[in-house]
């Protein structure tokens, strides 16, 4: 996995997908320290990390699982589902998530710090993490890690921003073929809700009346949070595959 670059989107996907074996309850920040921001050269950077990991430290691979790039890219590293080697006594249970950067004398602003925070974001969504329980290296370390530039307080605030735009307090009620058929939490993302596609539309048809498909819309809401807006979802067209439905305010 290590060199695989990847969107938000891409990489709020790819964490959908993991099923891992192991709790993860917490991220853990670092910086590289070195290289540096102004030394990065994109994969061959990472693949001279995983060298130093590999070769010297005598890991079995890089030991963070999602890399920062100073020029706002994501790189998929460790795999998730493994362990890191990033941090002594919070492998087993964290997400290892480092800057390719030196924060002791680099901006963090300037060198990928808002596409780190979605990252963190995208992570707490998935492991049902509290930004409290993200961590920088040197809570558990004697290390400026992740640099001297970085606050703790601040990104966690700021993570938790992130995710409390992803959500709204609130019930609504699917409807479908004129059938309520859930309730389910409102989720915005960055700000802008999402209609049924996709996976769901391929599940069950659209439109449907098929009970045994409209429990199949039940189940896959409750297992991967399907976003509907708040104020109602009323498409009367779409593309091929959108489910044809209605959202109304729950009584």
């Amino acid at each position: 996995m290590i060199g695989l670059k990847v969107s938000i989107a891409e990489l709020k996907e790819r964490l959908k997908q993991l099923k891992p074996t192991r709790t993860i309850d917490r991220i853990v920040v670092h910086h590289f320290y070195r290289p540096t921001a102004a030394q990065w050269k994109g994969l061959r950077t990472l693949e001279q990390v995983r060298h130093f990991h590999v070769e010297e430290k005598g890991w079995e691979d890089i030991g963070y699982h999602v890399v920062m790039g100073p020029d706002s890219t994501i790189w998929l590293a460790r795999p998730i589902e493994q362990a890191g080697a990033h941090c002594k006594g919070q492998n087993s249970r964290s997400v290892g998530l480092a800057f390719a950067a030196d924060f002791d004398t680099e901006d963090p602003a300037a060198n990928g710090l808002a596409t780190g925070h979605q990252a963190a974001a995208a992570i707490c969504e998935r492991f049902e993490i509290s930004d409290e329980n993200i961590f920088f290296h040197r809570d558990f370390a004697p290390k400026s890690c992740p640099g001297l530039k970085m606050s703790l307080e601040p990104f966690r605030r700021e993570v938790g921003r992130i995710l409390a735009g992803r959500k709204a307090s609130g019930f609504i009620r699917l409807k479908i073929d004129g059938r309520f058929v859930w309730a389910a939490d409102i989720h915005l993302d960055n700000g802008k809700a999402v209609g049924f596609e996709g996976p769901i539309a391929k599940a069950i048809g659209a439109p449907c009346s098929d009970q045994k498909r409209l429990v199949v819309v039940r189940d896959y809401l409750a297992a991967h949070h399907v976003v509907i807006p708040a104020d109602g979802w009323r498409p009367d067209v779409g593309p091929a595959g959108t489910i044809f439905a209605v959202s109304e305010p729950d009584a």
